[in-house]
């Protein structure tokens, strides 16, 4: 279970913080 949650949640993050991102330059 924990071995395939930790990929998932790097994965997450990753998109997250992209989208983060990408929502920032937009509005700047």
């Amino acid at each position: 279970m924990t071995t395939y949650l930790v990929p998932l949640v790097l994965i997450g993050g990753l998109t997250g913080t992209g989208v983060y991102l990408l929502l920032e330059r937009n509005l700047t």
